[in-house]
């Protein structure tokens, strides 16, 4: 397993929050959000989530890049989308209560 670090970004100053899921959380509720956050500070190759894995959460990527790949039956992997900061990942499985539908790798030292 990898080795984490805290990584300094708060909720409260980190880019994603302008995305507009979060663009009228404030006061209770953002000391809430920020009360179950655990930000991180991934390295390069380090996995998020695999695919058929079902979510425990939500990432919120604040810096950095993570490679979205799907593996097909033959276990042939395939890049589906490049996702760069400010972005959330995970949410479709999160809020759907189904499993990851492919696999998050961070291509880069990134604070999620």
């Amino acid at each position: 397993m990898p080795v984490l670090k805290k990584s300094c970004c708060q909720t409260r100053c980190c880019p994603a929050r302008k995305l507009p899921l979060f663009q009228h959380v404030n006061g209770k509720m953002l000391e809430r959000l920020e009360a179950v956050t655990t930000p991180r500070t991934y390295q390069r190759d380090n996995v998020l989530f695999y695919q058929g894995n079902r979510p425990l959460g939500l990432y919120l990527i604040c810096s950095g890049r993570v490679k979205i790949a799907k593996e097909d039956s033959n276990g042939r992997s395939q890049i589906v989308r490049i996702v760069s900061a400010p972005n959330l990942l995970g949410d479709r499985a999160f809020f759907a209560e189904a499993n990851y539908a492919s696999t998050g790798e961070v291509m880069e030292e990134s604070q999620i």
